[in-house]
């Protein structure tokens, strides 16, 4: 799939089949938190009820329910923030607290490294991220990554994953066009 033109800044965001696995997870965490919520109820019945009467109801229900509503803010936020952005100039991928950028010059190809639970697909670079701001890199045309919790020793300086954001076959979706029109040098040297 090739575009005639490659509008920037161009912003990627979740798509549909990792939204729904997040949804997945939701439904699984709400359960399990109201199963474990609502476990002492039974045994809390006849004392709450004789001592507490409809207040005892009232927060039986309503403690699970501001959890869930908590819990559900907090994955909209995440689900949110995933996000690639590409320009003329790089691309960068945002994830909650956690921002990578490179210019796309310094792709020098496409490889697989771990991200937390996954080892997806990346963009490698020539040269590592130092940490910084993002504005700053772009300004001056160096990998940049910018953390609000802090980098480990364990985080990937040297690559931007291709994650949430694209389809298994990443390189037949609309973000893989755009890779291979702005750093054709990527598939030049596809390591996999």
């Amino acid at each position: 799939m090739f575009y005639e033109s490659f509008p920037s800044p161009k912003t990627f965001y979740m798509t549909r089949s990792w939204r729904l696995r997040f949804l997945f997870l939701f439904i699984i965490i709400s359960t399990l938190l109201v199963v474990v919520l609502e476990m002492p109820v039974p045994f809390l019945w006849d004392v709450g009820m004789r001592k507490l009467g409809i207040l005892f109801v009232f927060l039986c229900i309503s403690i699970p329910l501001a959890i869930i509503l908590i819990e559900g803010l907090c994955m909209y936020l995440l689900i949110k923030s995933i996000k690639h952005i590409v320009t003329s100039d790089g691309i960068t991928f945002c994830s909650f607290g956690y921002r990578i950028y490179t210019p796309w010059k310094n792709i020098t190809g496409i490889g697989v490294r771990r991200f937390g639970i996954y080892s997806p697909p990346v963009l490698l670079f020539r040269h590592r991220a130092i940490k910084g701001r993002i504005q700053d890199g772009i300004k001056q045309g160096n990998a940049v990554v910018e953390s609000r919790l802090g980098l480990g020793k364990n985080d990937v300086l040297d690559a931007l994953p291709l994650l949430f954001t694209v389809p298994k076959n990443w390189q037949e979706s609309e973000l893989g066009a755009y890779i291979k029109y702005y750093a054709s040098q990527t598939f030049s040297t596809q390591n996999t």
